[in-house]
């Protein structure tokens, strides 16, 4: 009985609740209606004394203005005087007519009435001042008129304007009046209203603490979700550290034992070895830890240039091939042809990919085969790579965390196996900046599938290999670009002398005729002058750039095939050259048979034999570079020290393009990033890279001159 009670006191105090919120609700909207409509009164009110404001100022300034016309002997002044004089009459009459527009109340309407002759007198015996004025016909009965006419008629007019505008303001304070006592009123609901919302509140806490359980719950679930993370972090620190002092115990060790005097040469050698491959370890582990930090602060970039994924494929099968076999593993390729000879990509990134797979596969496979099979979807303009192995496999729970970074299928793999886990998951994400994605599969016990898709760019019929034959043909093209022999005529336009002279060595091997400029002025005058086969376009020098020239030929209607030969090779220089018309480009430094090859896909075969023998001239250019160093070293102190970001920049593009053209890859990697700096004007960090570079240039190039 007493539970019913309870039930009927609650319902009815509820409905008693709801129905003073309902009548509350009722009164507060007939409030801010009425508020509102206030407002708008008084805002009206407002515009009408605005309009009348500005009608007073219109009059005033067309009185002075009329004054100063009267004043004056300058008839040019006297006109700038008028146009002043007829500007403020526009202006009072458009506010006139604005004023008429509104609802005026009843004193409003009767001032007006007063006001409205004297208006329309004094506007008569102004323009009759002004035509006098204007005239010149008679300047003093002109001035009479004003003081005998304008000047009372205008005082009796501001007098009613001054009328409206009191009447206008009683108006408006009478309006606020009743806005204010009508928002006392409103005050008192919305407190009302704040007590009523103070009382679902309480509601609500009660309702927060009974759902406290939840949130408490979902408060430990992101703990243990930390804890697991920086077991993670912690897990990857301690395989890091030895993944790191494992190659550099080798190093110290070995280097220590070089020290003895009296070691044999062959364990010298064996020592040597032993810290190159360690190095190279080493410098593997770093480059994967400098990946994953581009990765994160999204700063890694790829290039999309053509490539032949055959060569990549047999460039990864030659590597790990033999490591397959001397580990008692079968080695093999599954090519479905007809196979692309070039896609648009990066060649890199992708050989860097399939070498994380194909290690892996290595790695975690004790017996039975690798092999790596590849297909092309040409309607999809899509390549597929497969890896297969079969090695230990993997559960269904290990695949999802395979590509997490500091990551591997668990503990004991890490420490049977080693490795830093970032491998899969830098290779992932290159994936997919090359347009396409990598899957695996896996069963343990059974091996794993790796499956790598990547975008092509436009496949064509002709650029297709039909068999192994056609590359393995192809393949000898190392020793086949030694013996080429062309024919025809090249124009190179290169500012570096160093650089001038390797190219015309290289071009010297193949028997073809060539004439050298300096800049791109010199290449557009000899262009035109005489007949070429093939252009070799520098895209930076003095006069005339290698853009404005092939942008000039281009105009000109010359269709001669031009090459870039650049150091600037990103993918968007590239895109910005093939739009100006070059027809192919060349990265600096000059790899000697990919240029070669260049000039095989645009010059004839010769049935001569070249017979020059150049190969103690490079020898000489490659020593001539070594001994240009301190001058350019000079150059770059000498830059920063003026803070001259131009020059700079200038001689770390030269170095860029010189350095690995001659052997020194580290010369052209280190200035490459000094070139950006000073670009970017950031000269702190070019006199730290600029250090570094200068450092390598006296410690490793120059003594090895010195020392002979």
């Amino acid at each position: 009985m007493d539970n019913k009670k309870s039930k009927r006191m609650i319902a009815a105090g509820f409905g008693t609740m709801l129905s003073i919120l309902i009548f509350m609700t009722a009164v507060w909207v007939s409030h801010i209606v009425e508020n509102t409509k206030r407002l708008q009164e008084i805002v009206l009110e407002h515009e009408e004394s605005e309009y009348v404001f500005q009608m007073r100022d219109a009059a005033y300034d067309r009185a002075i203005a009329l004054h100063r016309m009267a004043l004056m002997d300058d008839p040019f002044e006297r006109d700038d005087e008028y146009m002043e004089f007829k500007s403020a009459a526009e202006s009072f009459i458009k506010s006139r007519d604005y004023l008429l527009n509104h609802n005026l109340t009843a004193e409003e309407k009767s001032i007006w009435e007063r006001a409205k002759p004297l208006v329309m007198q004094g506007s008569r015996v102004q323009s009759e001042a002004v035509q006098k004025i204007v005239d010149e016909a008679d300047i003093e009965a002109a001035n009479e008129l004003l003081l005998a006419k304008v000047i009372p008629t205008q005082r009796e007019v501001m007098t009613e304007l001054n009328s409206m505008l009191a009447a206008q303001k009683r108006q408006l304070q009478n309006e606020l009046l009743r806005a204010s006592s009508r928002n006392q009123t409103t005050l008192t609901l919305v407190l009302t209203l704040g007590l009523t919302a103070c009382a679902i509140g309480v509601f609500v806490a009660f309702s927060v603490i009974r759902n406290n359980d939840k949130a408490q719950q979902e408060l430990i679930d992101a703990r243990i979700r930390a804890q697991q993370a920086d077991h993670h972090k912690s897990l990857f620190l301690a395989n890091m550290s030895h993944e790191i002092r494992t190659p550099l115990t080798s190093i110290i060790g070995f280097a220590e034992t070089l020290r003895n005097p009296g070691q044999k040469e062959s364990l010298k050698e064996s020592a040597i070895a032993t810290i190159i491959r360690n190095g190279k370890h080493l410098l593997s582990i770093i480059n994967d830890i400098l990946d994953l930090s581009k990765i994160e602060s999204n700063k890694l970039e790829v290039e999309s240039i053509p490539t032949d994924p055959m060569e990549i494929i047999a460039d990864v099968e030659s590597i790990f091939g033999r490591l397959a076999r001397e580990k008692g593993l079968t080695f093999g390729l599954n090519i479905e042809f007809p196979f692309p000879k070039r896609i648009i990509t990066d060649p890199l990134r992708l050989k860097q990919i399939i070498i994380n797979l194909v290690s892996n596969s290595i790695k975690f496979t004790e017996s039975g085969k690798i092999e790596i099979s590849a297909k092309v979807q040409s309607d999809l303009q899509k390549l597929t790579i497969v890896v297969r192995d079969t090695g230990i496999g993997m559960s269904a729970d290990a695949i999802e965390k395979i590509f997490l970074p500091f990551t591997q299928a668990d503990a004991s793999t890490t420490r049977h196996f080693g490795g830093t886990g970032l491998g899969l998951t830098i290779s992932r994400n290159l994936a997919e900046r090359l347009g396409g994605e990598l899957s695996c599969q896996s069963e343990q016990g059974e091996g794993t599938q790796f499956k790598l898709t990547l975008a092509t760019g436009k496949l064509y019929d002709n650029e297709m290999y039909h068999s192994f034959r056609d590359f393995e043909r192809l393949d000898n093209s190392s020793a086949a670009t030694e013996e080429l022999t062309l024919q025809g005529r090249v124009l190179l336009a290169e500012d570096s002398p160093d650089i001038r002279e390797l190219v015309l060595l290289y071009i010297g091997e193949t028997g073809v005729d060539v004439e050298a400029v300096e800049n791109g002025q010199q290449a557009v005058e000899l262009a035109m002058e005489q007949d070429f086969d093939l252009i070799l376009m520098d895209m930076q020098m003095p006069i005339m750039d290698g853009r404005d020239a092939i942008r000039w030929l281009r105009k000109t209607g010359n269709q001669i095939p031009i090459i870039a030969l650049t150091a600037n090779a990103m993918k968007e220089d590239v895109r910005q050259y093939m739009e100006l018309g070059a027809s192919g480009f060349l990265p600096k430094p000059i790899d000697k048979n990919q240029f070669k090859s260049m000039l095989g896909q645009y010059l004839p075969m010769s049935t001569h034999k070249a017979k020059r023998n150049v190969h103690n001239d490079i020898a000489d250019l490659v020593e001539k570079f070594k001994r240009s160093l301190p001058d350019s070293i000079q150059q770059i102190k000498q830059a920063l020290q003026s803070d001259d970001a131009e020059q700079l920049s200038f001689v770390a593009h030269t170095l860029k393009g010189l350095g690995g053209s001659f052997g020194y890859p580290e010369i052209t990697r280190i200035a490459k990033i000094l070139e950006t700096n000073a670009k970017d004007y950031d000269m702190e960090q070019a006199r730290r890279v600029a250090g570094e570079l200068i450092h390598y240039c006296e410690n490793d190039v120059i003594n090895d001159v010195l020392n002979g």
